[in-house]
């Protein structure tokens, strides 16, 4: 379901407990309405809508919502934007469902902010920030702190295994420890993981106890790896089949649902096999997931019954759709299907009954369809 949007690229995507969705991007308007969003919208499932005013530019600056996070009844953003509901508020701001704030009386943050994870009360942000923290900042809802001594260059993506914050981005140093892109913050202190990689890396996800990077790099501890790896805890490891090693693009989402990866980017193949900017990949080998995307996703989120993508792409699965789709997974145990039939099998007493529904698994579910250009564009 949706409407008709008006904008560009979607970089970064959110899920509230009550399953709303909210995209960040260039997005100026939305909708069979063409509702104004200015860079920031939620969808509830059946409906776009604005958040207030929106995150907008000034001074020449074009603005651009690059993370998104979710923690308790707040919506935060970060990004390049320069005004938050119509407030002077610089490249970080939250959304308590009404209104727009500065996160802690931190009108103008002096850097853009290029990631946010939140964790429990704590939100992590990582980006170009020097002034109130050396690129890499945990703010516990009272103090803005930095972890562990920070970094000496960007982080692009973080993600907790445990209790430890896995960051990786662009960077060669995390506090006084040498490291290639990848770092492990403890609490108390920094750990390499092994090597780490030749390059930036764009995407993390967790599948299993394994760690999966993907991103600019050629190599992962030394090995060969083509813009996607696998840590096990001890060492690196190519995502290879008979076939390939990697991919033969760039990798710049990823994510993982039902013991399954999804990942997307440049590429037109992975392992040998052609997928078309998105595929999934078993923990042996790449599958393709339909027609695929007609372009790159920059993000993936992955919920129970699905993956959100957003990105360039203005088709998914062959389907018209305006930067962002949802991808429709199968049911589980209790489920069976065929490729247009759910049926829900299920005991009531000495009863037993099969509700039948017809629908697509696999299959992409458009939230908007393309109807006009864009607000300009940005390199990514």
């Amino acid at each position: 379901g949706g409407g008709e949007v008006l904008g560009d690229t979607v970089y970064a995507t959110a899920v509230d407990g009550a399953g709303n969705l909210y995209v960040g991007s260039l997005l100026s308007a939305i909708g069979p309405d063409s509702v104004s969003v200015a860079q920031v919208a939620k969808w509830d499932g059946t409906t776009w809508s604005p958040l207030g005013q929106g995150l907008t530019g000034q001074q020449g600056v074009i603005p651009r919502v690059s993370a998104l996070a979710v923690s308790g009844t707040y919506v935060y953003a970060g990004g390049a934007f320069l005004m938050a509901g119509g407030d002077d508020i610089w490249r970080l701001a939250k959304w308590d469902g009404s209104s727009w704030s500065a996160v802690g009386g931190m009108n103008h943050f002096r850097g853009n902010v290029s990631t946010l994870l939140a964790h429990g009360d704590d939100l992590y942000l990582g980006g170009s920030f020097n002034r109130e923290a050396r690129l890499l900042a945990k703010w516990d809802g009272t103090n803005l702190t930095t972890v562990g001594g920070g970094l000496n260059g960007v982080p692009n993506a973080m993600l907790m295994m445990g209790t430890k914050l896995v960051v990786a981005g662009e960077f060669s140093m995390a506090g006084d420890l040498e490291v290639n892109n990848i770092a492990v913050w403890d609490g108390a202190s920094w750990a390499a993981l092994g090597d780490g990689v030749n390059g930036r890396i764009l995407a993390l996800a967790v599948l299993g106890t394994d760690l999966y990077a993907g991103g600019w790099f050629t190599y992962a501890g030394g090995k060969l790896a083509n813009y996607i790896a696998r840590w096990d805890g001890t060492s690196w490891n190519q995502v290879t089949t008979r076939t390939a090693v990697g991919a033969d693009g760039h990798v710049h989402s990823l994510a993982s649902v039902r013991g399954q990866l999804y990942a997307s980017g440049t590429f037109g193949s992975a392992g040998g096999v052609a997928l078309n900017a998105f595929g999934r990949w078993d923990g042996q080998t790449w599958h393709p997931v339909g027609s695929g995307l007609e372009n790159v996703a920059f993000t993936l989120l992955a919920t129970g019954g699905g993956i959100y993508a957003g990105g360039s792409f203005t088709h998914a699965g062959g389907k018209e759709s305006a930067y962002i789709a949802r991808l429709a997974l199968p049911g589980r145990s209790s489920v069976s299907h065929t490729p247009d039939e759910v049926v829900v099998h299920f005991d009531v007493g000495t009863g037993r009954y099969d509700i039948s529904r017809a629908i697509r698994l696999n299959e992409w579910t458009v939230l908007t369809s393309r109807d006009a250009g864009g607000t300009g564009g940005i390199e990514f």
